[in-house]
């Protein structure tokens, strides 16, 4: 039986062997796997900056339009105010003037 447990060790350190022999070979396997995937997650990542970089651009440019536009209308509104001040304060002086003239009339009897 000596011989079987013998036998039985020499084929486990065989086995071993061959394993430890092997490792070399999935080392380089696994580091070529790894590297690749850097690689690739490092694209997606420059490409997302890239695309969050343009989109951050998009969003200064809409802004500025904004600001713009903005400013517009309340130039627009300034004006059209202006021109209503001109045309309905003389009209309001107008209507002031003949109420007192009324009143006048009214509360003299």
């Amino acid at each position: 039986m000596a011989k079987k447990r013998s036998s039985g060790r020499q084929l486990a350190s065989t086995r071993l062997e061959k394993q430890i022999a092997g490792l070399p070979a999935k080392i380089d396997k696994l580091t070529t796997l790894v590297q690749e995937e850097f690689h690739s997650m490092y694209e997606r990542q420059t490409s997302l900056e890239r695309r969050i970089g343009m989109a951050d651009e998009r969003i200064s440019d809409l802004a500025d339009r904004t600001n713009i536009i903005r400013k517009e209308i309340n130039e627009g509104f300034a004006r059209v105010e202006r021109r209503m001040d001109t045309v309905i304060q003389p009209q309001l002086d107008t209507h002031a003037t003949r109420i007192k003239k009324l009143e006048g009339a009214v509360f003299s009897k």
